[in-house]
C-alpha cells in the first residue's frame, strides 16, 4: 500500500516549494490531503532519481488536468447512466 506512512521515502523539501506544488494541485481542484500525496510522492521519485516521476512530472500533471485527461479529484466520469446499467 504505498498510502501508509511506514512506505513513505523521507525526502525532505524546502517548505516554500512544498507549499508552492500544494497550492498549484490544489488550484486544479485536487483535495488537500491527495495533493500532500502527490507532493510526497514527486519527492520520493526526485530522490530516488526515477526519470520521469519527480519534480519534473509536475507539468504533465498540469497539462492532463487542463485537458481533462486527469480528474485531480478522482472521480469516475460516467459517459452513460442509467437505471440498470452505466458505462465507466
Amino acid at each position: 500500500d504505498m498510502t501508509t506512512p511506514d512506505t513513505a521515502v523521507s525526502c525532505p523539501i524546502a517548505p516554500e516549494l512544498r507549499a508552492w506544488l500544494l497550492r498549484v494541485l490544489q488550484k486544479y481542484g485536487m483535495f488537500a490531503v491527495d495533493a500532500e500525496l502527490v507532493v510526497t510522492r514527486l519527492a520520493e521519485g526526485e530522490r530516488r532519481g526515477w526519470p520521469g516521476a519527480g519534480f519534473a512530472l509536475l507539468g504533465e500533471l498540469v497539462t492532463a488536468f487542463e485537458s481533462g485527461d486527469i480528474d485531480p479529484r478522482a472521480r469516475t466520469l460516467k459517459p452513460l447512466d442509467l437505471p440498470a446499467f452505466a458505462v465507466m
